[in-house]
């Protein structure tokens, strides 16, 4: 949080990514929140289904079949012969 806060709202002033009243929270779109404010979250566009990421652990959520922490890559899915 930042010593600089509004007398009259209360709404301090936050670091990049931050938000809330008192500066406690990360922004949409932002996790990990520390001194220096929370990180960009960097999801991939075309893998996910909008910008948002778990706010500890920065993971994305992932559309069916993509993974990795931005989700910009495809799983691999394997079938056999016995399948079909």
């Amino acid at each position: 949080m930042d010593s600089q806060c509004n007398p009259v709202t209360g709404q301090c002033t936050c670091k990049p990514g931050v938000n809330g009243l008192h500066c406690d929270v990360c922004a949409e779109g932002h996790y990990a929140l520390g001194d220096y404010g929370c990180l960009d979250c960097g999801c991939f566009v075309n893998g996910t289904n909008g910008t948002t990421c778990n706010d500890q652990t920065g993971q994305c959520k992932c559309l069916p079949h993509v993974t990795g922490q931005i989700c910009d890559f495809c799983e691999v899915i394997s079938s056999s012969i016995l399948d079909y």
